[in-house]
């Protein structure tokens, strides 16, 4: 029997946990949050509440910065992931430091979303060391988490975020 307790949650929002956060910031500045609550927890320069429905926004990747995604866990997580690929295709690759992703997600690397998404996509990836005690929760996740890096900084990125775990650059 399949503990359900592992795949599923009655709250899809896991709020990045500030130590997270401190690294992410320290990485840049977040310039766009797409999915978050309306007290803008990750104190993004900009965000969408889900009432506003960020996978149906433009992200406007040309005014460049990080965009940062702790997308709401559950089956529409591929959505999100998608939706990720498909800005960062139309990210602009002049700009000296242009638009760059960062999504953190459950690193349930046999999922279609990583499989065709992520995998295919990313730049780079940081497998968190452990299981992220996210903001509200009573103890570690019940999954793993890794970040998915899409932009032009691998090597910035790696640099970064190997505080938090293993990091890999990804090959054409």
């Amino acid at each position: 029997m399949v503990n359900t307790v592992m795949y599923s949650s009655k709250n899809p929002n896991w709020e990045t946990p500030d130590e997270v956060l401190e690294v992410i910031k320290a990485y840049r500045p977040i310039r766009l949050d797409p999915c978050t609550t309306k007290e803008n927890p990750t104190m993004a320069l900009e965000w969408y509440t889900p009432e506003d429905d960020g996978l149906s926004k433009n992200w406007e990747m040309e005014k460049g910065g990080l965009v940062y995604i702790n997308p709401p866990y559950g089956r529409a997580i591929g959505k999100w992931v998608g939706k990720a690929v498909g800005e960062n295709c139309s990210r602009p690759y002049t700009q000296a430091i242009g638009a760059e992703i960062i999504m953190l997600l459950p690193a349930r690397t046999d999922t279609s979303y990583w499989q065709y998404g992520v995998f295919p996509s990313a730049n780079a990836l940081c497998f968190v060391r452990g299981r992220i005690k996210f903001k509200g929760a009573k103890s570690g996740a019940p999954f793993p988490s890794a970040f998915a890096y899409f932009g032009d900084r691998e090597g910035t990125f790696i640099e970064k975020f190997s505080s938090l775990g293993q990091c890999i650059a990804l090959s054409e």
